[in-house]
């Protein structure tokens, strides 16, 4: 006898093809914390007193590249301060 689905109705599963929890825990900490470094990275960098060519720079390139254009945008960031303090 052949079963037909009605509209609403869900394929019959094989087996456990479900993803765990964890996992959606995994990426919904993954989100958060690239949003997290993406914030971080803007506000230090409108609070930074840069020129407006090097703030357009680096903001299009944190815009273009997320991860990596955060990331390096905090570490050369953290250099410059440390250079600056040896300084004075």
């Amino acid at each position: 006898m052949m079963h037909l689905l009605a509209a609403g109705d869900s394929l019959p599963m094989e087996g456990d093809n479900t993803i765990p929890p964890a996992y959606d825990l995994l990426w919904a900490g993954l989100a958060v914390a690239w949003v997290a470094l993406l914030a971080t990275a803007l506000i230090l960098l409108f609070k930074d007193q840069n020129t407006p060519r090097a703030a357009l720079l680096w903001f299009l390139a944190i815009l273009v590249f997320p991860i990596l254009g955060s990331v390096v945008y905090l570490f050369t960031r953290n250099r410059r301060n440390r250079q600056q303090r040896q300084q004075v």
